[in-house]
């Protein structure tokens, strides 16, 4: 970034060491259970075996695992997981990925029989190239902070630049969590007329009812929707994750300040 005459540059940061453990979350599973299945061959069944004595309510469950083949049960355990954190994170994008990617080694594994365990060992393969390059695309977020703007830079090979001029920002938010409060990071977004930082959050419900006499029938429904603004933390938009968030948005707010004035 090229410094202007009259800027003052005042944080250089990267994201917080803890995103990375967040974004390379859903990968870990694909070398766990890659490495479990490939290692534990035919001893899977044997565990099964051996809880089926130990608790034999589960007997039902357990027989109806041992008819899955042992690659299915990898992925749908795998997926499951995709699936919860795509929920919770609401990332519609991730789950695709992980969906195709899982279809791609399902399918690789299916066309060459030959290749002993080669499904979990692209398992593994897999869950290693997403951990690397989750990493190298986080290594590469970089949030300039100077007495006149913002400047969020992510990717590699390329990658995309935003700028935020301090000012046109009219709210300032900042976000901590418990876990951001203890490990030392939080997020900051920035609100500007156009609504950039914004998000929308809406809600429906209706119910509807009917009913006949003779040939007489009558029906009738009710409905009822909202939606608001609201704030969201999205990393294309914000301060995502950084560290000591409090001393950035002090700046900030004091650089914000005497233009409001």
């Amino acid at each position: 970034m090229q410094i202007l005459e009259t800027e003052k540059l005042l944080f250089d940061l990267r994201p917080h060491w803890i995103l990375s453990v967040k974004e390379t979350w859903c990968f870990i599973p694909y070398v766990f259970l890659g490495l479990v299945f490939w290692l534990a061959g035919d001893k899977v069944t044997v565990f099964f075996a051996g809880l089926s004595s130990f608790m034999p309510a589960l007997n039902p469950i357990i027989n109806f695992l041992n008819t899955i083949p042992r690659v299915w049960l990898a992925c749908g355990l795998i997926l499951i997981n995709i699936l919860i954190l795509s929920l919770i994170q609401i990332r519609p994008k991730q789950l695709l990925i992980h969906t195709l990617g899982l279809f791609f080694i399902f399918m690789s594994s299916s066309a060459l029989p030959e290749i002993a365990n080669l499904e979990f060992r692209l398992l593994i393969l897999w869950g290693i190239l997403g951990i690397f390059f989750t990493v190298l695309r986080l290594n590469h977020t970089r949030y300039l902070v100077t007495n006149l703007r913002i400047v969020i830079r992510s990717g590699f090979m390329g990658g995309s630049e935003r700028t935020f001029f301090i000012n046109r920002i009219q709210d300032l938010v900042l976000q901590r969590s418990f876990s951001g409060r203890f490990f030392g990071f939080g997020t900051i977004i920035p609100i500007t007329a156009s609504q950039l930082g914004m998000g929308n959050m809406g809600s429906n419900a209706s119910m509807a009812t009917g009913g006949s006499i003779g040939p007489a029938m009558a029906g009738a429904s009710v409905g009822f929707s909202q939606s608001r603004n609201t704030v969201a933390a999205s990393e294309e938009f914000c301060l995502y994750c950084i560290p000591s968030p409090q001393s950035v948005y002090k700046a900030i707010l004091e650089n914000l300040q005497p233009l409001a004035l």
